[in-house]
């Protein structure tokens, strides 16, 4: 009987033990250690906003949200929330020979990216992003918004927009938070990419390519980075973390930028 009884306090420990390790989703909050892989030959349903949060668990989902943001939906008055690590293309960027690409740009003005984005210390690898004017994680972005707590590496974005094409960056190729009054914040959002502009660009930056304004709006980023290489002919405006600003009240601190520029 006390054999018995020694055998079942074993398992039990190891049971409560193996419990420790294990991926618990509770709520619309748990957040998976896992990380999640692009598989090309699956099709999912972006799911509905939970009091006004949008969840990412794979990165098929995450794809399906960049599906439905050029579908015409912008997100206006939600939040984009991660729930995990994520990987669009596998292997270093330099072996790459036909990436899956990555285009979150909208389908006009009025379906610009205008909610906001919280990764929530999760890593996003493998973008790439080739696009005939605006590029980055998000082409164009308007409003009022917040990105925060996330990183994004081994990555590239390429604009063939020339000088007229506006901007190229890391996190946002052009911010236009012409809605009125008030503060977009970047925060804790770290970039390692590429930016390529071969044919010139108006404006390249390591986080925002360029931001206008004429409401008197306010940028604010802080905890940032940019480590990388900008490679450009003749852009009009290049910066490290932004490459253009007009009409905007920017605050930067506690940010820093290690590009290496290149202009042909």
């Amino acid at each position: 009987m006390k054999n018995t009884k020694r055998i079942l306090a074993c398992f039990l420990a190891v049971l409560m033990t193996l419990s420790c390790f294990a991926v618990v989703s509770v709520g619309a909050d748990a957040v998976s250690e896992s990380v999640s892989v692009y598989d090309p030959n699956t099709t999912v349903t972006l799911s509905d906003a939970v009091d006004g949060v949008v969840y990412i668990d794979s990165a098929n989902e995450l794809m399906a949200f960049k599906d439905a943001l050029n579908g015409g939906n912008n997100f206006a008055g939600k939040t984009i929330k991660l729930n995990c690590d994520i990987v669009i293309n596998q292997g270093d960027v330099s072996t790459w020979t036909s990436p899956v690409k990555w285009d979150a740009n909208g389908s006009g003005w009025g379906t610009r990216f205008a909610g906001s984005f919280d990764g929530q210390g999760h890593t996003i690898s493998g973008i790439y992003n080739d696009a005939p004017n605006n590029a980055g994680f998000f082409g164009r972005v308007v409003g009022l918004t917040e990105f925060k707590n996330v990183t994004i590496t081994n990555s590239k974005f390429i604009s063939w927009g020339g000088t007229d094409g506006k901007g190229l960056g890391g996190l946002i190729g052009s911010l236009d938070p012409n809605w009125g009054a008030g503060t977009t914040t970047i925060s804790n959002v770290h970039i390692d990419a590429i930016l390529e502009a071969p044919q010139g660009m108006g404006h390249v930056g390591g986080l925002v390519g360029g931001v206008a304004n004429h409401n008197s709006a306010s940028l604010v980023i802080e905890n940032c980075s940019f480590n990388g290489t900008m490679g450009h002919t003749s852009s009009t405006y290049v910066g490290g973390l932004v490459g253009y600003m007009k009409g905007v009240d920017l605050s930067i601190e506690n940010c820093s930028a290690d590009a290496d520029i290149t202009c042909a």
